[in-house]
């Protein structure tokens, strides 16, 4: 801790470091005087003195604990120094994103722009929110590709949910939609996510005798779901990133 650092602190810090090592320090001090420089001058003479202590008693193991003491020291008065920003629970934006927990359950959380939301709160025969999650067969959000959907009902409060899906290894996304008399107002579409399979391989002693297969696999570059020959040709593309990443089984 250098003076320099001692004249950057703030008022409340300084009382506050001054008190952690022992010294009396009145409550009606003038910090933009005399005083400020007088109470850095007693906070510098303390921590002189501790460090004068350990280095008298020629013991490494405690001079190695007094820096690691000084060290701490010097973060806990930078976090006191840093200014807290929270974060806002509301952006006012029409938005949802899924993420994927683990196979069978994925976390959805949104928010919706206070203008549309009040104006759908406000159609007549007004029924409320919900979540509309689909499953399809591949990762095209289509008509077409669509396998199922099912609906769960939310409040206008709620922000967030914990989705169970129906199976592993499926492609997901969800709607937040409105529903009205009139019928439904889509609100917003979140991205596309893709649940794995989640089983044990039954040929596990094949893959550990194929270092390049298992090195892909554990990485989720590729993978050899729906394809006849497991062993198929590994593309070039993923083997030169792996390469580059060295990584490999054990690392």
């Amino acid at each position: 801790m250098t003076r320099e650092r001692l004249l950057t602190l703030s008022k409340e810090t300084l009382v506050a470091l001054a008190r952690r090592e022992g010294l009396y320090v009145e409550e009606d001090l003038d910090f933009d005087g005399d005083d400020r420089e007088e109470i850095i001058d007693q906070i510098m003479d303390a921590l002189e003195e501790d460090r004068s202590e350990r280095i008298a008693g020629n013991n490494s193991a405690m001079q190695a604990k007094g820096r690691k003491y000084d060290i701490l020291l010097d973060e806990e008065i930078v976090s006191q120094e840093t200014e807290e920003y929270l974060l806002p629970d509301h952006y006012n934006e029409t938005r949802i994103v899924l993420l994927l927990r683990d196979p069978l359950w994925a976390y959805a959380y949104w928010d919706i722009q206070d203008v549309r939301l009040k104006s759908l709160c406000d159609e007549p025969y007004y029924e409320g929110l919900f979540l509309r999650v689909y499953e399809f067969s591949s990762a095209i959000p289509s008509k077409d590709h669509v396998i199922d959907y099912f609906d769960i009902p939310v409040k206008e409060e709620d922000d967030n949910w914990y989705i169970s899906l129906p199976k592993p290894g499926g492609f997901f996304c969800v709607d937040l939609r409105g529903k009205s008399l009139h019928g439904e107002t889509l609100l917003c579409r979140s991205n596309m996510i893709k649940s794995p399979l989640g089983y044990i391989a039954e040929n596990q002693e094949d893959f550990f005798s194929h270092p390049d297969q298992m090195k892909v696999l554990l990485s989720g570059l590729w993978d050899f779901e729906g394809r006849e020959d497991e062993h198929e040709r590994i593309p070039q593309r993923v083997l030169q990133i792996l390469d580059y990443q060295d990584l490999s089984i054990g690392n």
